[in-house]
């Protein structure tokens, strides 16, 4: 289930992505944010056979549970956020999704029967502010975070929230996301879907 991709969910990244099924041939499920301020996108034109597109508000904590059941994923991939510049515009409705929905996630995640894996998307915002110029060690995980604004102080109370949780999980700390930079191959994704189970 990939949870968030209303930004980055466009057609054309379905496209690309039609491999992208479960190794037990189930498909993935898709879904778009429909609360929190942000409209869910309708147009499921062009989107692959397989591919299903559940609109849920995250910020709904029922709505959150039943899709979860429902679905009853072996993973969960974890890209729903408020970025810059939106978060700086109200930073206290970005908390809902980037921390409190993220928490809704997790606990209806444990509180499944076979309880499925997250790869939570996070960002090197953890680590503050960064020049190249005068900074030229690599950002490692080890690296102490020091984020410097609501973004990364917010992605760094989720990440401890999937940390902390029971879940098997994997934290990305993403540099920046660009979909159209992302046309993943059909053995690159079937790699990606052995990893991942």
């Amino acid at each position: 289930m990939i949870r968030g991709n209303a930004n980055v969910g466009d057609s054309a990244h379905y496209r690309r992505n039609r491999p992208c099924r479960r190794t037990d041939g189930r498909p993935i499920r898709g879904r778009r944010l429909a609360g929190g301020g942000h409209r869910a996108s309708q147009n499921t034109q062009d989107v692959p056979t397989g591919v299903r597109i559940r609109p849920t508000d995250l910020s709904d904590q029922t709505d959150v549970e039943r899709l979860v059941s429902e679905v009853a994923p072996a993973v969960i991939v974890h890209l729903a956020a408020v970025i810059p510049p939106q978060i700086h515009r109200d930073p206290v409705q970005a908390r809902k999704v980037n921390v409190d929905a993220n928490a809704t996630l997790v606990r209806a995640a444990e509180a499944q029967p076979r309880p499925p894996r997250i790869v939570h998307a996070s960002t090197c915002s953890l680590y503050g502010p960064h020049n190249p110029h005068h900074q030229t060690e690599l950002l490692r995980a080890d690296t102490p975070a020091r984020p410097f604004e609501h973004y990364g102080r917010q992605k760094q109370e989720a990440e401890e929230i999937v940390r902390s949780s029971n879940l098997a999980w994997v934290v990305l700390r993403l540099g920046s996301v660009d979909p159209a930079a992302m046309p993943f191959s059909a053995s690159e994704t079937d790699a990606i879907q052995r990893h991942l189970g």
